[in-house]
């Protein structure tokens, strides 16, 4: 059960970004900002990160003495680590592409821009992190109804609440992929137009995290 939780969210948001890939593979190439962190809008890297918590609170309803019946307590613990994880690597898995140019201004603007294809790499695990945090909610939902905290009717009707929220999830996230390289792609005019200066770096137009 815990590699289904793991690697099941995984396949999903592989696929999604497969097919975002093939919808702006002629732009796979094209370079792109800084990625920047807003809590208002990077919903993906709220649920994984807000969602462990949520999880690890509910965890605490049921007895110490209790033994969870779907996967082990030390397996939710372990969980509740990679998943935030996943989504705190993400932007740094996006700077692995990120290259130092100079544009043509003068005075000469040293930009630090990455490349699309590797912000569809980085939106992979995103989405993996926050599908995964939602179906380890949905678990712990499950052991919550088996010990008896939860009326099963209740905990059934979240955990499909749950279950359509991640495939929202994904929908709007392979959604927001294409638009997102779309609109750094017909950003035509020249990177300093959209200069700014943030920890000493100049770079082009800068887009949100999932």
């Amino acid at each position: 059960m815990q590699d289904i939780i793991l690697w099941t969210p995984f396949v999903f948001s592989l696929i999604v970004g497969l097919v975002s890939a093939a919808i702006v593979r002629k732009s796979l190439n094209q370079t792109m900002g800084i990625p920047t962190w807003d809590f208002s809008r990077s919903w993906a890297s709220n649920i994984s990160v807000v969602g462990g918590l949520v999880t690890l609170s509910a965890l605490a309803f049921i007895p110490a003495k209790t033994e969870t019946q779907l996967i082990t307590r030390s397996a939710y613990a372990i969980l509740l680590f990679v998943f935030p994880l996943l989504a705190a690597l993400a932007p740094l898995i996006y700077n692995f592409s990120r290259h130092i140019s100079k544009d043509t201004s003068n005075p000469p603007m040293i930009i630090a821009v990455g490349r699309a294809y590797m912000f569809i790499v980085a939106s992979v695990f995103t989405m993996w992190a926050s599908v995964g945090q939602l179906a380890l909610q949905g678990l712990m939902l499950d052991e919550l109804r088996r010990a008896g905290v939860l009326q099963s009717g209740f905990a059934e009707l979240v955990e499909l609440v749950l279950a359509l929220i991640g495939l929202g999830l994904l929908f709007y996230g392979g959604k927001s992929v294409v638009e997102t390289v779309r609109i750094q792609e017909d950003s035509t005019p020249s990177p300093a137009r959209f200069a700014n200066l943030s920890l000493g770096e100049t770079h082009v137009q800068s887009w949100t995290l999932l």
